[in-house]
C-alpha cells in the first residue's frame, strides 16, 4: 500500500508543473475577452469632453454644452450600471445601460440633475443588464455649481458720473437729451478686471478703440468727455477676467446707436385739396373729378410738426412733364403761395419732401461750424383728377365677336371654349370719348402690345379683329382721353396731345376730328385709366369618375415595423378617359385623414390601428403629383379641394370600401370575415392575439396582469425602467378602441366595470417598447 501512495505521488510530481503551465497558457488566452476595467469618467457632449477628478468642483456654465457623465472602459464589457446620489438632497438615482458608450443620463440625454454635491457609482459587467458578477466598481465624488467664473455685459449707458440714459439697440438719439458732457460707460457683473471697446463711426468708417482696466469701464477713456461727434455708430465690448484684456472672454457685447443734432422735424400726415375755406382729403391712388373738390383749389401739406421747408414735386404720368417748387413759409402748398391749380387732368405723381435745418458740431466743446438744411423724409402720393365736362368714362371691358358677349372680371379665369367663337375685347366706355388707349401685358412671357383706338368700338385687337395673343395670364390697361378744347377755361399744360400720343405708340397710326384748336395737334385730357387681370385656358370638361373597388381582404394584421400590400379591384363603375389611370388612398375613417396614397390599384398599408376606408382616385399622372398629398396630415377633402382650386381634372371618391387594420405579430396575416359565421371569425381574430402574445414571451419577466379574467378592474404591474412611462390601449376584436390611459407607476388598476363580457387586447407602448396582451372580461 505505501509503495502504491509512493507511485501516486510521485506521478502527481510529474504531472503537477504539466497541468499548471496549461492552465497558465489557457488563463492568458482569456484575459482579454474575459472581463473589461473601468478607467474613470468624464463630462462629454459628443465633440468635448472634461474629465472628472475625485472631490473636484465644476461650473456647470463652463461645461460642455448639453453634457453627460461618461464612463471610461476598456476590455470587453456589454452592460454597465450606475448609482447618483446627490448628497445635498438625498435624492438617488438608478439606471442600466446595454450599449457603449455607457452614459448617465442613459442614451446620452443631457444631464437634468442641477447643481450640488454628487457621489457617483459605476458597476461594470460582462453581460447584459447587468446580469453575473461586476468586472469592475469605481465611484467617483464632485460638485456642480451654478456660480459663474467670470463676470457679464449687462448694458450701455449715457452718464456723465451724475446722470445716465439707457442705450437701446438701433434707436436714435438726440444729443441735447443726453446728459451734460457725456460719456459711454459699460455696464457689468460678476468677476472681471479689463475691457476693450471698439467703437466705429458707420457713416465716416473711423474706428476708435479703447483698453480699460478699472471700473467704469467707459468710451472715451477714463470717463472723458465724448469726442467722436455725429452720425451712426457700432459699438462692441469684450469683458475679461484679468487686466490688459488677457485670458479667456468673459462676455461680448455690441450694440447700434444714432446720435443725432437735427432740430425736430415734423411729420407729413397727409395732403388736402383745398381752396383756403372747404378742403378735402387727398387719398393716395384715388381718382377724383374737378367737380367734387374746392373751386380753384390747391394742395396742401398738413403737418405736426414744424418743418424749414418743402420741395414739391409733380409729375403728369401721361406725358412724363414734371413742375418742381419750394415753399419755405407756411402754409406749404402747390402751387406756391395758394396759387390755384393749373396743371389739368390726367394721373399725377406728387412728391413731397420735407427739410429741417441742421447744426454740424465737432470736438469735445461741441463748437458750431455750420448750419445746413437736413432732408427728414420723402412722401409720395398718386391720384387722378378727372374733367367730366369734356370727359366719358370706362365702364367695363367684354369677350364678344359682335353679336354675343362675356363681361370680364377683374382676377378672373376664362375658358377659350366657353367664349363667343372669333372674339376680341371691346372697352365699354360712356359720355365724351375721342380716344382710348390700350395695352395687354402677356404675364408669362413679358410681351407688351399697345394700340391707339379713336372710333367706336374700341377694342383689342384693333378694328374688331379676332384675339390672337393665345392662352396665358394677361394684364390690360385702357385710357380713355377726350378732345381739351381751351375754351372750357382749362389750361393745355401737361395735358396730352396727338404727338405725345404718337410717340408712345409709335407702331399705330391715327386720325380724328377736333373740336376747337389745331387740327395737326389736337390737345385731349385723360378722362380714365383701369387695369384688369385675367386668365385665358382651353380646358375641356372633366368628366371623370373614379368608382369604387373591392378589397382583397377586409381585416389584416401588421408586424411590429411592417407593411402590407393590398390589392383593390375596380367594381366596373369608374368613368376614365384617355390618359387617365386609377390609383388609391386609405384614410382614417370619420376624420378621414390620409395615411397611405398608390398610384395604382396596390396599395401598401402602413402600421396602424383600427378601421380605415380606401378610396378610389380617377387621375393623370402627367397633371397630379401624389408628393403633394402631407401623408398624415391632408384629408379626403383638402386633396379635393385642391383640385378644384389647381383646374386639375381628377375625382377622388367620397365612398370608401372599409378595411380594418390590427396591429400584429412576427408574421403577416390576413382574415377575411366576409361569408365566414360570427363564431370562426372571434377564432380566427382569438388565434391572431395568441400568436402577438407567443412575440411578447419576451417581456413576461417584465408585466404581470391579475386578475385575468377581470370583472370590475385588472391591475397592471409592469417593471418600468428609469424615466419610462407607457400609454396603454384596450381593443375590440372589432378593432374598436374601448379604453386608453397612461401607465408611470409599477402598478396601475384600469376599470373595466364599462367593458363588455369578451375577448380584448391591451397593448402598451413608450418611448423604448411594445408589449401586448390579451385579456379576458367576465361578467
Amino acid at each position: 500500500m505505501i509503495k502504491i501512495l509512493l507511485n501516486f505521488s510521485k506521478s502527481l510530481r510529474l504531472f503537477l508543473p504539466l497541468f499548471l503551465i496549461t492552465f497558465s497558457i489557457q488563463s492568458h488566452s482569456n484575459t482579454n475577452s474575459w472581463c473589461g476595467d473601468i478607467y474613470g469618467f468624464k463630462f462629454k457632449n459628443g465633440n468635448t469632453s472634461v474629465a472628472i477628478t475625485n472631490n473636484a468642483t465644476y461650473s456647470i456654465n463652463e461645461l460642455p454644452n448639453n453634457f453627460y457623465v461618461q464612463l471610461i472602459v476598456s476590455g470587453y464589457s456589454q452592460s454597465a450600471k450606475f448609482y447618483l446620489e446627490n448628497l445635498s438632497t438625498g435624492a438617488t438615482y438608478n439606471l442600466t445601460e446595454n450599449y457603449a458608450p455607457y452614459t448617465f443620463p442613459g442614451g446620452g440625454s443631457a444631464w437634468n440633475y442641477g447643481a450640488g454635491v454628487f457621489k457617483l457609482k459605476a458597476k461594470l459587467y460582462k453581460y447584459n443588464y447587468g446580469n453575473g458578477w461586476a468586472c469592475d466598481i469605481k465611484t467617483v465624488q464632485f460638485t456642480l455649481s451654478n456660480a459663474s467664473s467670470c463676470g457679464e455685459i449687462d448694458g450701455f449707458v449715457f452718464s456723465n458720473g451724475n446722470s445716465t440714459l439707457n442705450i437701446d439697440n438701433n434707436t436714435t438719439y438726440q444729443v441735447g437729451d443726453l446728459p451734460i458732457d457725456f460719456y459711454i460707460e459699460s455696464l457689468t457683473s460678476g468677476n472681471s478686471e479689463s475691457v476693450q471697446l471698439k467703437l466705429k463711426n458707420l457713416d465716416t468708417g473711423y474706428t476708435y478703440n479703447v483698453g480699460e482696466n478699472y471700473e467704469p469701464y467707459t468710451i472715451p477713456g477714463g470717463g472723458s468727455v465724448w469726442n467722436y461727434g455725429y452720425g451712426n455708430f457700432k459699438l462692441t465690448a469684450k469683458l475679461y477676467a484679468y487686466d490688459y484684456c488677457q485670458s479667456t472672454i468673459c462676455d461680448e457685447k455690441t450694440i447700434y446707436f444714432t446720435l443725432d443734432n437735427t432740430v425736430d422735424c415734423a411729420t407729413l400726415t397727409g395732403l388736402e385739396f383745398t381752396n383756403g375755406t372747404d378742403s378735402l382729403p387727398l387719398v393716395d391712388n384715388q381718382a377724383y373729378s374737378v367737380t367734387e373738390l374746392p373751386n380753384n383749389f390747391y394742395i396742401n401739406a398738413q403737418l405736426d410738426g414744424t418743418v424749414s421747408k418743402i420741395k414739391y414735386y409733380v409729375t403728369n404720368l401721361d406725358t412724363n412733364n414734371t413742375v418742381s417748387i419750394s415753399e419755405s413759409v407756411a402754409p406749404y402748398t402747390f402751387p406756391s403761395t395758394g396759387n390755384s391749380w393749373n396743371l389739368g387732368a390726367g394721373n399725377f405723381q406728387i412728391k413731397a419732401k420735407l427739410y429741417t435745418s441742421t447744426i454740424n458740431y465737432s470736438g469735445n466743446n461741441c463748437g458750431s461750424s455750420s448750419q445746413t438744411y437736413s432732408l427728414c423724409d420723402t412722401y409720395i402720393y398718386n391720384v387722378t383728377i378727372t374733367d367730366p365736362s369734356v370727359c366719358g368714362s370706362l365702364d367695363s371691358f367684354v369677350f364678344t365677336d359682335g353679336t354675343l358677349a362675356t363681361p370680364i372680371e377683374n382676377l378672373q379665369t376664362y375658358n377659350i371654349l366657353d367664349l363667343p367663337e372669333s372674339f376680341y375685347i371691346n372697352t365699354l366706355t360712356s359720355g365724351a370719348v375721342d380716344k382710348v388707349k390700350l395695352e395687354v401685358t402677356n404675364l408669362d412671357t413679358n410681351q407688351t402690345y399697345n394700340i391707339t383706338e379713336n372710333y367706336m368700338p374700341y377694342t383689342f385687337p384693333a378694328g374688331e379683329n379676332p384675339w390672337d395673343l393665345g392662352l396665358g395670364n394677361f394684364k390690360i390697361t385702357a385710357k380713355i382721353y377726350a378732345l381739351q378744347n381751351n375754351s372750357n377755361g382749362c389750361k393745355t399744360t401737361g395735358l396730352v396731345n396727338d404727338k405725345d400720343l404718337n410717340a408712345q405708340n409709335a407702331s399705330y397710326s391715327y386720325s380724328g376730328g377736333y373740336n376747337g384748336g389745331s387740327n395737326n395737334n389736337p390737345v385731349y385730357s385723360l378722362c380714365e385709366e383701369q387695369t384688369i387681370y385675367f386668365t385665358l385656358i382651353e380646358e375641356s370638361p372633366c368628366n371623370l369618375i373614379a368608382g369604387t373597388g373591392t378589397l382583397s381582404v377586409s381585416a389584416v394584421v401588421i408586424p411590429l415595423g411592417g407593411t402590407f400590400n393590398l390589392t383593390v379591384t375596380p367594381n366596373g363603375d369608374a368613368q376614365l378617359e384617355d390618359g387617365y389611370v386609377l390609383g388609391t388612398v386609405l384614410a382614417s375613417v370619420g376624420q378621414e385623414v390620409i395615411y397611405a396614397v398608390s398610384n395604382d390599384l396596390v396599395i401598401n398599408l402602413p402600421y396602424l390601428n383600427g378601421p380605415f376606408n380606401v378610396h378610389m382616385f380617377a387621375y393623370d399622372p402627367n397633371t397630379f403629383d401624389f408628393s403633394t398629398i402631407a401623408i398624415g396630415v391632408d384629408t379626403i377633402t383638402d386633396v379635393q379641394n385642391s383640385i378644384v382650386a389647381n383646374t386639375i381634372c381628377a375625382d377622388l371618391s367620397n365612398a370608401g370600401s372599409q378595411i380594418v387594420i390590427i396591429p400584429g405579430g412576427l408574421d403577416q396575416r390576413t382574415v377575411n370575415t366576409e361569408e365566414k359565421p360570427k363564431a370562426e371569425t372571434k377564432s380566427k381574430l382569438e388565434q391572431l392575439v395568441t400568436a402577438k402574445e407567443t412575440e411578447d414571451n419576451l417581456n413576461v419577466e417584465d408585466i404581470k396582469l391579475y386578475p385575468n379574467p377581470a370583472i370590475d378592474y385588472l391591475n397592471i404591474k409592469i417593471r418600468l425602467n428609469e424615466g419610462e412611462i407607457f400609454n396603454y390601449s384596450i381593443t375590440d376584436l372589432n378593432g374598436k378602441q374601448v379604453n386608453t390611459g397612461v401607465v408611470n407607476s409599477s402598478l396601475t388598476t384600469i376599470n373595466t366595470k364599462l367593458l363588455a363580457e369578451g375577448l380584448y387586447v391591451l397593448k402598451l407602448q413608450s418611448g423604448y417598447r411594445t408589449i401586448t396582451k390579451k385579456i379576458v372580461v367576465k361578467k
